[in-house]
């Protein structure tokens, strides 16, 4: 009933037991699952600007909010700079190379790492059980805009997620989003903390390996 095929008992046998799934953020966050509520400036820098830096880092990442960015700028990719490197500082943000000049996007912390000046917490504690996070947006060494994006839950994947957990399987999601944690995931979906783990730099490289598309034929057990 729900498309899934298992190839004779062999499959069965070989996934009967199996304890956790590993699925991309974007699987949790499918399109138009996250908006953006509201986009603060802080310095002088022009406002399309900062949504093209943003917008070329979140292309190249993936993740949640590429379709968000995709839409705003009506999926013309014509419009986004040049992207140089990414990196995936782990559980803080994306750091880049944006036509030349330093730009990260990601939460506080990745800005305070580097040594840029953010507002008080109290600006993000206000937004607590909305499901809105703040992305922050430096370039040049400033802070340049923080980007309010409100993450929702899908009520089928809910069902089916809540469904795996109770079956005692664990959840491993694959993100470069900063604002995907654990802690979101199991508060939207309603999920038992605990349940949901979000992969590390070792668990990411293996999940990339063995995600890449593959023109090869594969034995598939499971369809």
């Amino acid at each position: 009933r729900q498309g899934i095929m298992l190839s004779g008992f062999d499959a069965v046998e070989n996934f009967r037991d199996t304890d956790i799934i590993a699925l991309d953020a974007g699987d949790l966050f499918p399109v138009g699952s996250v908006t953006l509520k509201g986009i603060k400036t802080v310095s002088n820098r022009a406002l399309d600007r900062s949504i093209m830096d943003v917008a070329g880092i979140i292309n190249m990442s993936g993740g949640p909010l590429k379709p968000l960015f995709s839409k705003i700028l009506q999926n013309n990719s014509a419009l986004l700079p040049d992207v140089d490197t990414i990196v995936y500082e782990e559980e803080m943000g994306i750091s880049g190379w944006v036509s030349g000049r330093r730009v990260l996007v990601g939460n506080r912390r990745l800005l305070e790492y580097h040594g840029v000046d953010v507002p008080e917490l109290g600006y993000e504690t206000s937004y607590e059980g909305t499901g809105i996070k703040p992305v922050y947006l430096s370039a040049g060494g400033e802070l340049s805009a923080v980007f309010l994006v409100q993450y929702r839950p899908d009520t089928k994947i809910g069902e089916r997620l809540r469904e795996t957990v109770k079956k005692g399987i664990a959840i491993s999601v694959y993100s470069c989003d900063p604002n995907v944690t654990s802690k979101l995931v199991c508060d939207l979906y309603r999920l038992p903390i605990g349940s949901v783990r979000v992969m590390g730099t070792a668990a990411r490289h293996v999940y990339n390996k063995l995600s890449k598309e593959s023109r090869e034929p594969l034995d598939g057990m499971l369809l």
